[in-house]
């Protein structure tokens, strides 16, 4: 997740509140964010904006082949996209979903740059010219959030290392946060069709906190730990030669073929074998620390009566859990990373999403994924429920992802009645 800052605001002046009144309400009341918010302020009373480059290859176009060359292009979309809205019990769609129906043809591409700077495990990259690239962050947004971009304090107490020889590097925003659709969603999308145009010899730069897990999924992706040198959150380091490729996050990359070529390694390593798919499958949250269900007992009871049987990926290997959803012909649960297992389902499989009611920070990825891998998506919403952790501060003040939610009954029995009267309609 993003690093916990000090809003902005404190510093700015106000008619009541004094910068000590502002600070203290900024101070979080659950512990666990207590160091982060600490480390955020000791980040934030040091602040810079340094340049900031919107496009690399853009960027490399207008420089000599010393320092920059592009080394291979396609667009990862070739055409526009029009996706089909997802079908839903709401009185009307969400406007996250409209506002993504529509998608021009996005370019995926290759550089080789020569000076380059890789800073902390975030996976931004500092071009020779000084400029931070934006496209690691994805966003402005989610760039002025990273202290490797903004603090100057600890810009100036990083750990400074050289490294000779060809880099690429594997670093999304929350891959290293023992995040399974990061890990794999955005490491998936940012090889395939990049992977066989890198050097035979280059060494992969992967944040030095991966679990064993992501390793797995790392080497089912044909990435091993030989090939790899890792990264700290307090490092820079100064490369030879760094190939830079757009990052796989959140969605501009995602393509059938992308998915395709992911599921088949996946496929291929834990000899998953092609049947016919007869599982109805509901992801359980049971053990989450939020996003669950208040009356879980009640839809557990409500989804075994129609069928469906009840899932903990968390308890299972990836292998198992690859071949559980390689035999699902549709798929209920709580928004979550344990959908990313949407990705080994076959084509067509039927999918009910449990939504938060207040702020999403996981956004329409699963509808996206849904939309690629050619299943029919639905959702419904379920109504927030305030836990004592509900509260994340982040680097424009509150943003809530620790909710809880209750959902209708009735209204998920009729979502379900729908789903399953579309499967037998496409049977």
């Amino acid at each position: 997740m993003p690093h916990s800052s000090v809003p902005d605001s404190i510093f700015a002046g106000g008619p009541s509140l004094s910068v000590l009144e502002r600070l203290l309400n900024t101070v979080p009341r659950d512990r666990g964010a207590w160091k982060l918010w600490v480390k955020g302020l000791a980040d934030s009373l040091w602040r810079e904006s340094p340049k900031v480059c919107t496009n690399v290859k853009a960027w490399a176009e207008q420089q000599p082949d010393s320092v920059a060359e592009l080394v291979h292009a396609f667009y990862a979309n070739p055409n526009p996209v029009t996706r089909t809205l997802p079908k839903t019990s709401e009185p009307s769609i969400d406007p996250m979903f409209l506002s993504l129906q529509h998608q021009a043809p996005v370019e995926k591409y290759l550089v080789k740059l020569s000076g380059a700077q890789l800073i902390g495990n975030s996976g931004l990259v500092i071009l020779p010219d000084g400029q931070y690239t934006l496209e690691p962050a994805i966003s402005p947004y989610h760039l002025k959030q990273l202290a490797e971009y903004y603090s100057g304090i600890r810009h100036r107490f990083l750990k400074r290392r050289s490294l000779q020889g060809d880099y690429f590097p594997l670093m999304q925003l929350w891959a290293s946060a023992t995040n399974y659709y990061h890990t794999i969603h955005d490491n998936m999308h940012r090889l395939e069709g990049l992977l066989e145009h890198l050097p035979e010899d280059i060494i992969f730069v992967v944040p030095d906190n991966l679990k064993a897990w992501q390793w797995e999924i790392l080497s089912t992706l044909g990435i091993e730990a030989d090939r790899c040198t890792t990264i700290s959150t307090t490092e820079i380091l100064s490369v030879e030669t760094l190939y830079f490729g757009p990052w796989g996050a959140p969605w501009d990359f995602d393509t059938l073929r992308g998915y395709e070529w992911g599921r088949q390694r996946f496929y291929d390593r834990y000899d998953v074998e092609s049947k016919p798919p007869q599982r109805l499958l509901y992801i359980s949250r049971e053990r989450a620390s939020w996003r669950r269900l208040t009356n879980g007992e009640a839809v557990e009871a409500l989804l075994e009566k129609y069928g469906f049987e009840k899932c903990l990926p968390e308890t299972m290997t990836i292998g198992e859990q690859v071949k559980l959803f390689a035999e699902a012909k549709a798929v209920v649960s709580v928004k979550g990373a344990a959908m990313t297992n949407l990705m080994f389902c076959p084509a067509g499989t039927h999918v009910l999403e449990i939504q938060l009611s207040e702020y999403d920070p996981l956004g329409p990825c699963f509808w996206l994924m849904c939309e690629q891998m050619n299943h029919h998506y639905s959702y419904i919403v379920g109504e927030t429920v305030k836990t004592r952790n509900s509260v994340y501060r982040g680097y424009k003040g509150r943003v809530a992802y620790r909710e809880d939610l209750h959902v209708s009954i009735d209204r998920l029995e009729r979502s379900i009645q729908t789903l399953l009267e579309d499967l037998n309609n496409h049977l």
